[in-house]
């Protein structure tokens, strides 16, 4: 192919880089670019395809594929802008509608009329979806499922753990993706191409497009066809995309939140979400050519933006002349725009260099260091091809294969070092991360709800068994203690009082006291006596006889009772009174005791020794702190451990294997060590990540924030070989344990068949 532009038809500039052309034979008027202008000054019918792009490189300093100039030279011809070889013009083909082709049309072109065709089956069925009328339930679809999902963010996220644990990724990756292509991208640029035919557009292409040769997702091309629509069908050919994108994502969002949990349209709906955010992210960013770039280069008028960004920029960046003549404000843009795209391209292949590849070798070990390195060579394949093809001698072994006895060989030893890879050994580790953690640890607690009035240590100190910590104000201890020893010396008084028995004044009282009532006695039975008489003959009274015998009655009673008294003051204390007393001194004895423990407990200590780590310690005095509240934390930091938290593979583990250790805060400097025990149970993480000091109110309120995870670890307690000065408890890093030696072939088919031994086994009927 050498084309050549028509001799006959006028060029004329109108800006800077706006050209116009004009075909007198239908007065046919066409705006072109500088960069197209280039391309036209060109094809003088000499240069083939090949010499026009090497020419326009060496001239211009930028790049042109051939894709891109194949496509412009058939634009040419459908236009009839070009000449035949007998050098008369080619008839001009339809372009908008294309219902017939012209003789010499090509296989891509009557490739494209069949795809229209079919498109406009497609618009009959299902044009009434992308009519302006449904913007507005569109748009409230949308607002209604990006509520949704903010409002429900972190149960997304706990959802997509639990997905991301219990399914691997290496299966989790591809199904994703091919649901993404399949219920994401396919039902996108099929609204975009019904659109575009709806308005009277011509869809060029539609197909599969490898992005750098890794990632495939459909594309419609609509070539020039929304530079020639109205403003109105250009917006809705533009927008389509956007919008039928956002109405899936909000869809599949409230798919997820219907459905119970853990079902298969949950699941589904679930995995669309992550793809539809970053979709959105991709076609709003104005430096990746999808629809934000389309907007942009609408707004400006020029449908090649990116080209003469790139030219322009890579232009003045190298500190060559411009390719083009440009005003300043549109050479400050399109350097602007240039640098920009520059920065994100690279910010792109750093994020997959780095990230990309580390997430791949960490999650999938041996599987994703090899997609890794499969993966770069794709994706550079472009610049390497260059590199092998500068060498003639490359070039030409590439190009012809060179001869049998050279090619076979060769084949033969790719092969056999592909195959000779696999033996390579490749030990089996299992791992996980880790910290280090002292050997033994201690909180320090009040036992007694009090205010601290004193904190005798300071954060770092070391700290011998039994050194006070702090001390208590007792404010209501003491007082209570010295109650109870005030009780204790009653009682004991009491006590004594009893041993001791009644004193001789005591008895002569007692005695002086039974005399003195029968004196008394003797008196009353005399009164009465004569007072009877005086009754019996007459001259007294019954009232009066009544008196006297109550007096002496009342005498003879109270002469009985000192008679009693004396006989117990000279006989003494009962042996029942005497233990009813040792009862109460026992009982004032143990409240005594209880309280001085109280009492004791004022003055806090430590039963272990080692370095105090709670931090601003000193603070805490003139708080007020509850039974069982955590006062400081002693760490003995003479012997440390190293505490790994492995995944259930863990569980091959056994003590005496070796450990190879690499602690982020020492610059990865490897430490070794053995396994020292191996957790008999896998515990939930959340579960290990509570201190050992924690109590369980404590690692109760800590961890009630935190939604439950069904992600299990086994704890495995590792002996460092050597102990350094710059370890610290709380050091992380990660741990690897050989579990035993192998080769990469094994490794490559452990994960693959565990896979397939438990979940597709469980799948079987």
């Amino acid at each position: 192919m050498r084309p050549r532009l028509r001799t006959d038809v006028e060029i004329i500039r109108t800006s800077p880089t706006r050209y116009v052309l004009t075909d007198p034979q239908n007065g046919g008027r066409f705006a072109f670019s500088s960069a197209e202008r280039q391309l036209l000054h060109l094809m003088d019918g000499q240069r083939a395809a090949d010499d026009i792009r090497r020419d326009y490189a060496q001239r211009f300093g930028r790049e042109i594929s051939g894709r891109v100039l194949r496509d412009f030279v058939h634009q040419l011809e459908r236009n009839g802008l070009l000449e035949t070889a007998n050098g008369g013009p080619i008839a001009a083909g339809p372009d908008a509608d294309a219902q017939t082709l012209p003789q010499h049309a090509t296989p891509e072109e009557r490739a494209a009329r069949r795809l229209n065709r079919r498109l406009d089956w497609a618009v009959v069925l299902f044009g009434w979806m992308v009519h302006p009328l449904l913007l507005v339930p569109y748009l409230a679809l949308i607002a209604v499922g990006i509520v949704a999902l903010v409002r429900n963010f972190e149960l997304y996220l706990y959802d997509m753990s639990r997905v991301a644990e219990q399914v691997p990724q290496w299966v989790l990756l591809p199904l994703s993706l091919a649901q993404t292509i399949l219920f994401m991208n396919l039902p996108r640029e099929l609204a975009v191409a019904i659109a575009c035919r709806r308005l009277g557009g011509w869809v060029r292409w539609f197909g599969v497009y490898w992005l750098n040769g890794l990632l495939p997702f459909f594309l419609c091309d609509t070539g020039d066809s929304i530079r020639r629509m109205s403003a109105t069908g250009r917006w809705t050919v533009l927008l389509t995309g956007a919008v039928i994108q956002s109405v899936l994502g909000a869809l599949y969002t409230l798919m997820w939140l219907m459905n119970e949990p853990h079902t298969f349209p949950a699941i589904f709906g679930l995995l669309q979400i992550l793809p539809w955010m970053v979709a959105t992210f991709f076609h709003l960013n104005p430096f990746v050519r999808l629809d934000a770039y389309r907007v942009l280069c609408v707004l400006a008028n020029e449908p090649r933006w990116w080209e003469r960004a790139q030219a322009e920029t890579h232009a003045w960046l190298h500190f060559q002349p411009s390719p083009e003549p440009l005003a300043r404000r549109e050479r400050f843009w399109l350097r602007a725009y240039g640098l920009g795209s520059y920065a994100w391209i690279w910010l792109l292949r750093l994020a997959y260099i780095i990230g990309g590849t580390a997430w791949l070798i960490f999650r999938m070990q041996g599987i994703g260091a090899l997609l890794a390195v499969i993966a770069l060579i794709v994706w550079y394949r472009t610049p390497i091809g260059r590199i092998l093809m500068a060498s003639s001698m490359t070039a030409s072994q590439i190009r012809s294969g060179g001869r049998w006895w050279v090619r076979w060989p060769v084949r033969l030893l790719v092969l056999a070092g592909l195959i000779a890879l696999g033996f390579v050994p490749y030990a089996h580790e299992v791992g996980g991360e880790c910290s280090i953690a002292p050997a033994a640890e201690h909180g320090v607690r009040a036992q007694v709800s009090d205010e601290i009035v004193a904190v005798f240590v300071s954060e770092g100190d070391w700290v011998e068994a039994g050194a006070r910590i702090a001390e208590l104000s007792g404010r209501e201890i003491v007082p209570l203690y010295d109650q109870r020893v005030a009780e204790l010396a009653e009682a004991q008084s009491d006590l004594d009082l009893l041993l001791a028995g009644s004193r001789e004044e005591d008895i002569r009282m007692a005695e002086q006291e039974v005399e003195l009532w029968r004196l008394r006695l003797e008196y009353a039975e005399n009164e009465l006596a004569r007072e009877k008489d005086l009754f019996d003959k007459g001259q007294g009274n019954s009232e009066d006889l009544r008196e006297k015998q109550i007096e002496r009655d009342s005498a003879a009673k109270l002469f009985e009772t000192s008679q009693e008294k004396l006989a117990r003051v000279k006989e003494g204390a009962r042996k029942e009174e005497i233990d009813a007393a040792r009862a109460r001194v026992e009982a004032a004895r143990a409240r005594l005791a209880a309280i001085e423990k109280q009492k004791a407990l004022l003055t806090i200590t430590t039963p272990i020794a080692g370095n105090v780590v709670t931090q601003n310690v000193k603070q805490r005095a003139g708080q007020v702190v509850q039974p069982g509240e955590l006062v400081a934390t002693i760490q003995d930091t003479r012997k440390l451990r190293v505490l790994i938290d492995g995944d259930e593979m863990s569980t091959l583990a056994r003590p005496g294997q070796r450990v190879k250790v690499r602690f982020w805060g020492l610059d990865g400097e490897l430490f070794e060590g053995t396994v020292a025990s191996v957790a008999t149970a896998a515990a939930d993480t959340e579960e290990l990540n509570v201190e050992p000091v924690r109590s369980d109110r404590e690692a109760l309120i800590k961890t009630s924030s935190a939604r439950p995870r069904e992600s299990y670890r086994v704890r495995i307690a590792v002996e460092l070989d050597r102990l350094d000065g710059r370890l610290r408890p709380g050091l992380t890093g990660q741990a690897r344990i050989v579990i035993d030696d192998g080769l990469f072939w094994q490794a490559l088919w452990r994960p693959i068949a565990r896979y397939f031994k438990v979940a597709v086994w469980s799948w079987l009927p």
